[in-house]
C-alpha cells in the first residue's frame, strides 16, 4: 500500500509541476522534467530487479530502454560526487559499441583522457556488445552479467569490464 501511495503522490507532484521549471538536479538537465525521466528509468530498473528476483525475464519496452540508456549516458558524468569510480571512466580512445538487436539503435562510448564521450552511431569500437536493447539497459545497470548468453560480445572484453566496474551507480 505505501509503495502505491508513494507512487501516486510522485506522479501527482510531477504532473502538477511545470516540466520546464528550473530546479536543482544531480544530472545534466536542471529542470523538473529531469525527475520525471529519472523516476521512469529508476522505477523500470527496480521493477526489473523484482522480476529477476522472482526468476522472471523482465519485459521492458524497447523505446523506454533506449531512452534509459541515453539518460544514463547523459547523467553519468555528473554522478562522480556520489559514485566516485565514474571519474575513472577515462582512456586513450578505447571505445564500446552497444547494438540493439531488436530496434535500430546503436551507441558508441569513447574513453578519452579527460573522461568519456558518447553518441548514437555505428562507429568501429574496441569492443562491441549486441543484444535486445532492454538487455543492454540491464547490462549497463549491472542487473545482467555480460557472460549471459543473451549478449554477443566481440573485441576487447577488458574495456567493457573496466566500463562496467566504474560506471555502476
Amino acid at each position: 500500500m505505501w509503495l502505491a501511495s508513494g507512487g501516486e503522490a510522485l506522479v501527482a507532484t510531477l504532473r502538477a509541476a511545470d516540466p520546464d521549471a528550473s530546479i536543482w538536479v544531480w544530472g545534466a538537465d536542471p529542470h523538473v522534467r529531469f525527475w520525471s525521466r529519472r523516476m521512469l528509468h529508476e522505477t523500470t530498473v527496480h521493477r526489473a530487479d523484482a522480476e529477476l528476483a522472482l526468476g522472471r525475464d523482465p519485459a521492458i519496452d524497447p523505446d523506454t530502454a533506449a531512452d534509459g540508456i541515453d539518460e544514463l549516458l547523459e547523467n553519468l558524468p555528473n554522478a562522480a560526487y556520489f559514485a566516485p569510480k565514474v571519474a575513472a571512466l577515462r582512456g586513450d580512445g578505447e571505445s564500446i559499441r552497444l547494438d540493439g538487436t531488436d530496434v535500430d539503435v546503436h551507441w558508441v562510448v569513447r574513453l578519452e583522457p579527460k573522461g568519456f564521450t558518447w553518441a548514437r552511431g555505428r562507429d568501429d569500437a574496441s569492443v562491441r556488445v549486441s543484444a535486445p536493447v532492454a538487455d543492454l539497459l540491464l547490462l549497463l545497470y549491472r542487473r545482467l552479467p555480460v557472460a549471459d548468453a543473451r549478449f554477443a560480445c566481440l573485441g576487447d572484453h577488458d574495456v567493457l569490464a573496466r566500463w562496467l566496474d566504474n560506471s555502476a551507480l
